[in-house]
């Protein structure tokens, strides 16, 4: 079958899961804007935050691991966003990890 689309849209349930984001630029923001916005819990992990996500942090919006990824900062997490406009979901399949969906 030949491909019609560039994305695959999913329509996730994300009230009280864990959302990983890495990154904390723009494109970040406007991310853990958008999965605050779905009820998500937020971790961003980033050497650095723009003005936007620091506010954020400051207020105990989100969690803030300052520091490069690591697999463990997966840890609980329900999906991942990765920088480049990249998303990748998690599920039952994060045996990769060594971890379990929560």
């Amino acid at each position: 079958m030949t491909p019609d689309r560039a994305f695959f849209a999913a329509f996730l349930d994300l009230r009280d899961r864990l959302a990983l984001v890495v990154g904390g630029g723009r494109v970040g923001e406007a991310k853990v804007r958008t999965l605050l916005r779905s009820g998500a819990r937020v971790r961003v992990v980033a050497p650095v935050l723009c003005e936007g996500l620091q506010q954020l942090g400051r207020d105990g919006t989100i969690e803030h691991r300052a520091r490069r990824f690591e697999p463990a900062d997966m840890e609980g997490a329900s999906v991942a966003i990765a920088p480049s406009r990249k998303i990748m979901f998690f599920t039952n399949s994060m045996s990769s990890f060594g971890m379990r969906a929560p």
